[in-house]
């Protein structure tokens, strides 16, 4: 009532009980269950309760993945975070065609890739093929493939880039990483 949205709409977080921030997990639908038997957890009473209005009913969650992957242009900078809902059947090549429908391509026809990303450097380029099931959305971005890339030959390799800083026994990787040809 105070939240003024739609109950459906509105997913519940619990709090970490050692630092206030919210548990990564949103809390599962229970149609039985009171807001009681949600703060109440192994005999400890939470006193903080966060929550997310969505655009979607909670419902749909139930048969659909929720995705928010950053879309990186050419220049390697973060052009918008889009936001994708499809069945858990949905394939990685259903998760490209939804980012191409949201954001503008400097060539319409231009290909778009998923690439996994893990403490600024790129682990693979994620297959069409792969299900959606099998991935994890807070390591990953779609990015535009390069038409240099796109022509390249067998013979010509694809290199994996990263930023690093350098201090005393210690190498740090930073920024965005790419990959070149």
């Amino acid at each position: 009532q105070h939240i003024h949205a739609d109950p459906l709409h509105i997913r519940l977080t619990l709090t970490n009980g050692f630092n206030d921030l919210p548990k990564p997990t949103p809390q599962k639908r229970l149609p039985s269950s009171t807001l009681t038997d949600l703060l109440l957890t192994n005999g400890t009473w939470h006193d903080l309760l966060y929550y997310e209005k969505l655009d979607y009913s909670i419902l749909e969650l139930e048969t659909k993945r929720c995705f928010k992957i950053p879309f990186i242009n050419l220049k390697t900078e973060e052009v918008k975070v889009v936001s994708v809902l499809l069945p858990k059947e949905s394939t990685v090549a259903d998760v490209i065609a939804a980012v191409k429908e949201q954001v503008p391509l400097e060539t319409p026809s231009r290909q778009v890739r998923l690439v996994e990303t893990w403490q600024h450097r790129v682990q693979k380029i994620v297959p069409p093929s792969e299900p959606i099931d099998n991935i994890a959305d807070w390591a990953f971005r779609a990015e535009e493939v390069p038409e240099e890339e796109l022509q390249a030959s067998r013979e010509d390799r694809l290199l994996h880039v990263a930023h690093i800083s350098r201090e005393i026994h210690l190498v740090n990787a930073h920024g965005t990483p790419f990959l070149i040809n």
